[in-house]
């Protein structure tokens, strides 16, 4: 479950984002949101998400904004 519960306010309109693309590995998820941010949670043992740290992610993490695509190499 993606709990994705943020509003963008853009001229007095409320847009929430909404998941467009989503890739994992055996440890790790990535969503791609339609506001070009990619959220990630799992294992960070190597670092993929980074974000800094090598802690593995029990919640989902904010990785990246602009984001324009996607994958993962397995």
């Amino acid at each position: 479950m993606l709990p994705f519960r943020r509003i963008i306010t853009s001229s007095k309109q409320n847009i929430q984002p909404s998941v467009t693309k989503i890739a994992s590995s055996d440890t790790t998820v990535f969503a791609l949101m339609s506001d070009g941010t990619l959220y990630s949670r799992g294992s960070q043992e190597f670092g993929q998400m980074g974000i800094g740290n090598i802690i593995t992610q029990t919640k989902w993490v904010l990785c990246n904004t602009n984001v324009e695509d996607l994958w993962v190499r397995v």
